[in-house]
């Protein structure tokens, strides 16, 4: 059977080093190795891509009809009989 070291024979240094110290009146007991599962730690380097974004736009040229007035003036000229004979005239009517 293995005998397991008392507590007070081991102890941890205070410089939080993880080293072992054992003291004289402790039996010398066998070194073992434990093996932590692998700790994956990622270093993320990022690098300039070009990403070409294209930007399509339509130019639609609307025509209105607006209503501009454009004033156009007529001229007509009569002749009119003034006197006692354009009375004669108009009471025969």
């Amino acid at each position: 059977m293995n005998k397991q070291a008392p507590v007070s024979c081991v102890y941890w240094h205070k410089s939080n080093t993880k080293e072992l110290s054992v003291m004289r009146n402790c039996p010398k007991c066998p070194v073992e190795t434990v093996t932590d599962p692998t700790q994956v730690v990622y270093e993320d380097y990022y690098h300039p891509q070009v990403v070409q974004v294209v930007h399509h736009v339509e130019v639609v040229r609307r025509h209105h009809c607006v209503p501009v007035p454009h004033h156009i003036y007529t001229c007509s000229v009569r002749d009119e009989m003034c006197g006692p004979t354009a009375m004669v005239r108009s009471r025969r009517r």
